[in-house]
């Protein structure tokens, strides 16, 4: 993996600043769920309530590791399962588990625990570290992640994380048969762009819109992991239709 390029070299003067989903510095909220999983429903409706808020990124990963207990989640995939091991080794824990919230990639809480979320989240530490991003276009209509210079103790690995906003889904059959979800920010895609030293720089990122086939993604995020699932240190997200 190598250092994310900076691009051409383009005057600030004519770069545009965008408008995104959250802050410059969130929280990010990674939820680790699936469709079949009884107790991931309750999860799925607690992290509902902070997706709303500019000063949180939360992310929905369905997994697909319990697919075999009789429902398959459509919108799970093993990238998701492998990024949530990821997060297991760096936190030292010995097995994967659902509904299991990550909180700014340095804690994890039981999805369904509303205190202890709220507790987490109210944890000044997992922001006081966090490097604020910004999203620009340039003249050519491309987008660019502003990546301040900074100081950081190690490199960090850039994740492009596309994802749905909302999504509702019937679940006919499993544990879980006969009931209604509501899925927010639902994640589509997961690809590894580089590694950030803290040298500034204009990072071009390439959206693919169809990310998630049938269930496109109508918006993306960056999140900047200590080395590759170590701490968050930066994140930030934006809309698709805020691009047009």
């Amino acid at each position: 993996m190598s250092e994310a390029n900076p691009g051409s070299p383009s005057a600030d003067a004519n770069l545009k600043p965008l408008s995104g989903l959250t802050t410059a510095t969130p929280v990010v909220l990674e939820l680790f769920t699936a469709e079949g999983c009884t107790s991931c429903l309750p999860a799925d409706s607690n992290v509902n309530a902070w997706a709303g808020r500019r000063t949180v990124l939360v992310l929905t990963y369905h997994v697909d590791y319990w697919d075999y207990i009789g429902w398959r989640d459509t919108k799970a995939d093993a990238a998701f399962a492998a990024r949530q091991q990821g997060y297991m080794t760096a936190l030292r824990h010995n097995m994967v588990y659902t509904p299991q919230l990550v909180i700014g990639g340095s804690d994890d809480e039981l999805g369904v625990d509303k205190e202890g979320v709220a507790t987490a989240l109210a944890d000044s530490r997992h922001i006081a570290g966090m490097i604020p991003l910004r999203w620009l276009k340039d003249q050519e209509g491309h987008l660019l992640i502003d990546l301040p210079m900074t100081a950081i103790d190690k490199p960090a690995t850039l994740w492009l994380i596309t994802y749905r906003r909302q999504v509702e889904t019937e679940i006919m059959a499993g544990e879980n048969a006969g009931k209604r979800l509501t899925s927010l920010n639902v994640v589509r895609s997961v690809e590894k762009l580089g590694t950030w030293s803290g040298l500034a720089m204009h990072l071009p990122v390439s959206l693919n819109r169809q990310a998630g086939g049938d269930l496109p993604a109508d918006a993306a995020a960056i999140v900047a992991n200590q080395a590759e699932f170590g701490p968050v240190i930066a994140a930030t997200a934006i809309a698709f239709d805020s691009l047009n």
